[in-house]
C-alpha cells in the first residue's frame, strides 16, 4: 500500500476535505507550509504577547482564515445553511472551537484525508 505524502507540486492546489460521511458537507482547504504556518503563529503571539492563553485561542482562528477557502453543506440546528464567509469561519471557531481545532489537524494531513479538486479550466 502506498504513502500519499503533498510535494510542492501539489502545495498549491485546492483539496476538499469532507466533514460527512457521504460528502455533502466539506471544506475546501488550500495546504499552507510549516514555515507559513509558524510566521502566522508567531504574528498572533506578538499582538497578544500580553496574555498568552488568548494568543493560543487566537492561532486557530488566524491558520483557519488561510486554509478554508470555502464550505458546502453546512447548517445550522435550526437547520438553515451556513454560507463561507470569514466572519462566519470566525465565528465558528468562536462558538464551536473543539471541532474547528479537530479539522485543523484533519488540513494539516490534507494530502492523505483530502480529495484533490479538479482544476476548473
Amino acid at each position: 500500500m502506498s504513502l500519499t505524502l503533498l510535494t510542492k507540486k501539489f502545495a498549491s492546489c485546492t483539496f476538499r476535505l469532507d466533514l460527512t460521511a457521504d460528502g455533502s458537507a466539506y471544506f475546501v482547504c488550500k495546504p499552507i507550509v510549516g514555515s507559513k504556518q509558524n510566521e502566522i503563529a508567531k504574528k498572533v503571539m506578538a499582538e497578544y504577547a500580553f496574555d498568552a492563553q488568548i494568543a493560543a485561542f487566537k492561532i486557530l482562528p488566524a491558520l483557519l482564515e488561510v486554509h478554508i477557502v470555502g464550505w458546502e453543506g453546512l447548517q445550522d440546528v435550526s437547520g438553515f445553511p451556513i454560507p463561507y464567509s470569514k466572519e462566519m469561519l470566525l465565528e465558528l471557531c468562536e462558538h464551536d472551537y473543539e471541532f474547528m481545532e479537530m479539522q485543523l489537524n484533519r488540513i494539516r494531513r490534507i494530502a492523505r484525508e483530502g480529495r484533490l479538486e479538479e482544476e476548473k479550466n
